[in-house]
């Protein structure tokens, strides 16, 4: 799931798009663009976040690379969260992993 802030296009004819991908996969394309005042419009600026979900079946163990790429102006990522399966649903999604200076 990718958190970004909850906007609208820049322009009329742009949309509101990135890219995701795992390790050398193929990139699935999400779109985010809303209309004003549209139920998924509403929810976005309430929850303070549009959010969009992409799968990739990991099948093999050890390390991999999640690669987003925006598309359109205007696009914003707020953060990033990976679900290995067991994340419980929340409304502005799980608290960050601590992490550990090294």
């Amino acid at each position: 799931m990718v958190y970004c802030l909850p906007s609208h296009p820049l322009h009329s004819g742009l949309k509101l798009r990135y890219a995701a991908s795992v390790d050398a996969g193929p990139a699935q394309t999400i779109d985010l663009a809303t209309s004003e005042f549209s139920r998924p419009w509403s929810t976005n600026v309430l929850r303070a976040a549009a959010i969009g979900i992409a799968n990739f079946p990991i099948t093999k163990s050890g390390k991999h690379t999640l690669k987003l790429q925006p598309l359109d102006p205007g696009l914003v990522f707020d953060k990033v969260v990976i679900d290995f399966g067991g994340l419980r649903p929340t409304h502005l999604g799980p608290k960050p992993t601590p992490t550990t200076a090294k």
